[in-house]
């Protein structure tokens, strides 16, 4: 009698065109319950049913990992861009609450002013099948920047004997804050609270005075 027709069950996701089923969409992971249903010309019907699976077993690859890298303590920011690439969309996240990254465009940054030391910064590329991938980057921070005085860089003086006292205010400054101000001549002389004053009555002579921030 011929076939008149073939009918198929699930037209959002898939196509039957000239007898070949394809899929008519991107499938999405899932079981998909196919039936293709044939009618004669009198009227006399058949179905054949298939299952067609489709799952996710591939994780995302990064195509730019997270750099290993040293950054200058409190004058140099963390920003990379991480990228990983999936046949489903990516999500990204970072192990470490000093760091924050973009869930969309990978964008890695500092979340807090980063203290001296070394970090292990891992990010994870989550697709939205839940196949995972991960990169690995070593963050250094240093401090090679010495303080800077910027009151009282130890003018040098001439002072009338046992008329005339030493006052000069220094002050330092330095990304990490001031530990100490320390004078190499304590005999002589008294630093206290930046304020550099004669810790006795000076003899005649000269002094050599250095001050260490």
């Amino acid at each position: 009698a011929g076939i008149q027709s073939l009918v198929l069950n699930d037209t959002t996701n898939f196509a039957l065109t000239g007898g070949v089923l394809r899929n008519a969409t991107q499938l999405a992971v899932g079981t998909y319950n196919v039936k293709v249903t044939a009618t004669d010309n009198n009227g006399k019907q058949s179905t054949s049913v298939g299952v067609i699976t489709v799952s996710d077993t591939i994780v995302p690859v990064f195509t730019t990992n997270v750099a290993t890298e040293t950054k200058e303590f409190a004058q140099q920011s963390v920003s990379q861009t991480i990228v990983a690439t999936d046949a489903a969309s990516v999500t990204y996240s970072v192990n470490d609450s000093n760091f924050a990254i973009n869930p969309s465009s990978g964008v890695l940054t500092n979340a807090t002013q980063l203290a001296v030391g070394t970090y292990n910064v891992k990010v994870t590329a989550t697709d939205n099948n839940g196949k995972q991938a991960t990169s690995v980057g070593v963050i250094t921070v240093s401090d090679n920047t010495d303080p800077v005085f910027t009151q009282g860089v130890l003018a040098a003086q001439n002072r009338e004997f046992a008329q005339e006292e030493v006052a000069q205010t220094i002050t330092a400054t330095d990304a990490a804050g001031i530990q100490s101000l320390v004078v190499n001549d304590t005999t002589n002389l008294a630093l206290n609270a930046g304020l550099l004053t004669n810790a006795t009555q000076l003899s005649v002579g000269t002094y050599n005075v250095k001050v260490t921030a």
